[in-house]
């Protein structure tokens, strides 16, 4: 007896130490021969992520790597970044606009992309090849959380919205 309910309670401090973590909005992930998948994801509708992120310029304030295990990490990935910028988008109801500043090329300047949305898997199909799953969106808040793949670990990216201004300022200063 002592024996299962010592199993028992290590499962389950386990299991508080991975919750305890970044995980968004009940959302879990499992990993699949490498690959990260969501779990307990709603679905978004392409009407509601035509009205909630088109339009709109979004900056990431924070990414947490998803381990091999599934749990998120919780320190941030651009705490103490140097030489770039975090990602920042903006989306219109066809293209997605990516600001780049990088020092060591250097860089300063954006490339725009096609995209689709699938709508069954909340998933930003690139012309690039790469991808961007919402996992949340919340319209009124203007907040967003996505798992993406920009190196070669899985992250969960925290978004906010960037004012009109903060998009004029970024369009005004970059270098095409």
């Amino acid at each position: 007896m002592k024996k299962k309910l010592f199993i028992l309670l290590a499962s389950l401090t386990f299991t508080v130490a991975c919750n305890d973590e970044v995980e968004p909005n009940d959302v879990t992930f499992q990993v699949e021969n490498g690959e990260v998948k969501p779990v307990g994801m709603k679905k978004i509708p392409a009407t509601t992520f035509a009205e909630q992120i088109c339009g709109y310029g979004w900056l990431c304030t924070e990414a947490h790597i998803i381990n091999e295990d599934g749990c998120v990490e919780s320190q941030n990935f651009y705490d103490g970044l140097v030489g770039m910028n975090p990602p920042m988008y903006y989306f219109d109801n066809q293209e997605l606009t990516e600001f780049i500043w990088m020092d060591a090329i250097p860089a300063d300047g954006y490339r725009t992309m096609a995209y689709q949305y699938d709508e069954e898997t909340n998933t930003v199909n690139i012309a690039n090849g790469s991808t961007l799953t919402i996992l949340s969106c919340n319209g009124e808040k203007g907040t967003m959380k996505a798992l993406s793949r920009p190196t070669r670990s899985y992250m969960v990216q925290h978004f906010r919205r960037m004012s009109e201004q903060e998009l004029e300022n970024k369009r005004k200063t970059i270098n095409p």
